[in-house]
């Protein structure tokens, strides 16, 4: 690895490292021996973490399977066949929901996705008091057959539950690792070309150390537990990230040129992905468009800048496209407060839109 390469590396932890929780993970990394392809970096999540509200969702969603089956069957005793009609429906509707929700791949999309399970579920739910009250239904009776229909599934959703913990704590501790390699490497890297890594080197061991706690309340399924590691993780991290930016203060700003437009890449990737998203729901993305265009061009010409050597016109397209970002990043903040998006995806694109804040800030 050459000593510019090297240098661009240790930038790794100005994003905030091990933000490893439920909701989001921020990591960037760049260096000759750590290739990092797209699938191992999410912006602002990993596939991961994907992965486990996907486990989550099949288990909670053969709960609801079963219960509304009882009422189904139920309401078609009740009514001698004739009032279950809708409620079957629904039912339906729902199982192809869950099913058309394990093809998605972030969270974005299953947010969305969600709110309409969650409309599915509510619909369900007032038809199934419409019709008890037709016939004359016993909520006692219908919440003992809820009962009863769970216990005869329960290796099923027992086996459900199994592998939504498994997934839950091989992706977390996956996710972790991947972040303690690359904040090693960093470190490592620092110490090659003689800068102090005592103080860092220490923080990390610190944070190291936390993984088996982690796992523990990962493996106990305690949520509090799970909570607070995090939060300690978190605090650990935060510690680190400074010690790490006051070493990398020395490094000059030509160095890390091809960093940025990493950064910049990945999070033009991202916004792509969320304006793909935003129109496939009816939105006018007629703005972000313009914006991403923008973005694009500017993008690019930092990249052809920089390997044409010419380093002042790369900084001044890297500006460019430090704007372009915040100018997105206040396009999506006019569409959460249009109160148009369902509360789950305000808070999804929120995230979203601080990620680009951060990323854009730290340009030129």
């Amino acid at each position: 690895m050459n000593k510019i390469m090297a240098l661009i590396a240790v930038l790794v932890l100005c994003a905030p490292a091990f933000a490893v929780n439920v909701v989001a993970t921020s990591v960037t990394a760049a260096s000759e021996d750590m290739v990092i392809s797209s699938n191992d970096y999410a912006y602002p999540v990993l596939d991961k973490q994907v992965e486990i509200r996907k486990a989550h969702i099949a288990w909670m969603a053969a709960i609801k399977k079963v219960s509304m089956d009882a009422v189904v069957d139920y309401v078609s005793e009740k009514s001698n066949g004739s009032g279950s009609g809708k409620l079957e429906q629904l039912r339906t509707e729902l199982q192809q929901q869950e099913t058309n929700m394990q093809t998605l791949t972030t969270h974005l999309a299953i947010n969305n996705a969600l709110a309409e399970m969650v409309g599915t579920v509510s619909g369900f739910r007032q038809e199934t008091v419409s019709q008890m009250g037709k016939h004359n239904g016993k909520y006692v009776v219908l919440a003992a057959n809820i009962v009863v229909a769970l216990d005869e599934h329960k290796d099923e959703l027992d086996a459900l539950e199994d592998n939504y913990w498994q997934v839950r704590e091989e992706n977390s501790l996956d996710i972790f690792d991947v972040q303690a390699r690359r904040a090693q490497a960093v470190i490592d890297t620092l110490e090659a070309y003689e800068y102090d890594i005592t103080e860092a080197q220490a923080q990390l061991d610190q944070i190291k150390a936390e993984r088996t706690g982690l796992q523990t309340a990962l493996q106990e399924r305690s949520h509090l537990k799970i909570a607070a590691a995090y939060v300690k993780i978190g605090a650990l991290s935060a510690q680190l990230v400074n010690t790490v930016k006051e070493l990398q203060a020395e490094i000059p700003s030509s160095v890390t040129i091809p960093h940025w437009i990493d950064v910049g890449d990945r999070a033009l990737h991202r916004t792509s992905t969320v304006i793909t998203e935003l129109e496939s729901m009816g939105f006018n993305v007629t703005e972000l468009k313009t914006i991403q265009a923008d973005a694009e061009s500017d993008w690019q010409d930092a990249k052809d800048a920089y390997e044409a050597d010419d380093i002042n016109a790369a900084i001044d397209a890297l500006k460019r496209l430090k704007n372009d970002l915040l100018d997105m990043k206040e396009a999506y903040l006019r569409l959460i407060a249009s109160g148009k998006l369902p509360d789950s995806y305000e808070t999804a694109l929120q995230a979203t839109s601080d990620a680009l804040a951060e990323a854009a800030n730290g340009m030129a």
